[in-house]
């Protein structure tokens, strides 16, 4: 079998893609933050946000293990 090649484009166009469908949930906790811990709850709601959801596909590849479910674990 040949090996498929997922590059960084390809993992980030996943991961912005991703991220559009979860804007509206991510906007709803950073308010709702905002009003119980202030801005600093609200930037860190953000931040694990960004961190997840590109960062994270990013440095997949790296993770060093081969199966799938515990590099989602990590």
């Amino acid at each position: 079998m040949r090996r498929v090649q997922f590059i960084l484009v390809d993992r980030l166009t996943v991961a912005l893609v991703d991220m559009v469908a979860t804007l509206l949930p991510m906007a709803a906790a950073t308010l709702l933050m905002y009003f119980v811990g202030g801005l600093m709850a609200a930037l860190a709601v953000v931040m694990v946000y960004f961190t997840g959801g590109v960062l994270f596909p990013i440095l997949l590849p790296f993770i060093p293990t081969h199966a799938s479910a515990a590099k989602a674990f990590c």
